[in-house]
């Protein structure tokens, strides 16, 4: 009877091991998932935006701010062609956060059309702490929100930094950078 009562602990104590160890698993799992769904959503949307600024008029750009000034919205037209000799623009559209700074969205500048393509933003770029006029992830700007664009000449660089807090309190960043040439 003391062999089975110490065979009933043993496998017991085994059993709990066994449960803590596949809980441990479960919660790696669920956060390097979150982990990847955030990094694919940051190439998504930063691959929009870049494919929004390179089909955009160099000229068009507003504002242009050069580094180390950013901006949180950029304004542009596309060219559509030509029609007896003189360029025909498209209307104007904007990029952007929204006003809370949570979401990237994209529409026309007379909000007539808006999609938002995002609503997973960081207060600031990875590794920029906001308020103390420093740049604290040595890019160049100070203090830039978490979707920052800027200019050098025809060179427009796009940064976005995406947040996402997982039920067990733990939050997952993810930084996305490009850098494209307004083709018109």
């Amino acid at each position: 009877m003391i062999e089975m009562l110490l065979v009933l602990a043993l496998v017991g104590v085994i059993t709990t091991k066994l449960a803590m160890v596949l809980q441990q698993a479960s919660e790696v799992h669920r956060t390097e998932s979150s982990g990847i769904a955030l990094q694919d959503q940051a190439n998504r949307v930063i691959d929009q935006i870049a494919w929004k600024v390179l089909s955009a008029r160099r000229e068009s750009l507003t504002p242009a701010p050069e580094a180390p000034d950013y901006a949180v919205r950029l304004r542009y037209q596309v060219h559509m062609g030509f029609e007896d000799g003189e360029v025909v623009m498209g209307d104007p559209e904007v990029i952007g956060l929204t006003d809370t700074g949570e979401q990237v969205y994209w529409g026309l500048e007379d909000n007539s059309r808006t999609v938002v393509w995002c609503n997973t933003v960081a207060n600031y770029l990875m590794n920029e702490i906001g308020g103390d006029d420093l740049d604290n992830n040595e890019n160049s700007l100070f203090d830039e929100a978490g979707l920052a664009f800027d200019v050098d000449r025809d060179l427009v660089r796009i940064q976005l930094t995406l947040r996402r807090l997982l039920s067990s309190g733990e939050v997952i960043t993810f930084h996305e950078e490009t850098a494209v040439t307004c083709r018109n």
